[in-house]
């Protein structure tokens, strides 16, 4: 993937808060769904993974910071 999403799998990745983060995740979710061969989607879990934990994060502190 180019930038900004192969960006999710690296160490040093900080995302921002209000990040596109959600669009993402849900990008990555349609492509996984559109690729017939299981094998070759299954090549980006580890992306979409990454992206899902920074929905999740993100969630938890705004919910956080409004709570």
């Amino acid at each position: 993937f180019a930038a900004p999403i192969a960006c999710y799998t690296c160490k040093t990745f900080e995302p921002w808060l209000d990040g596109p983060h959600e669009a993402v995740l849900n990008h990555l979710l349609a492509e996984r769904e559109r690729i017939a061969d299981s094998r070759i989607a299954a090549v980006n879990d580890r992306t979409l993974l990454a992206v899902a934990q920074v929905v999740q994060m993100c969630r938890e502190i705004k919910e956080a910071n409004h709570g």
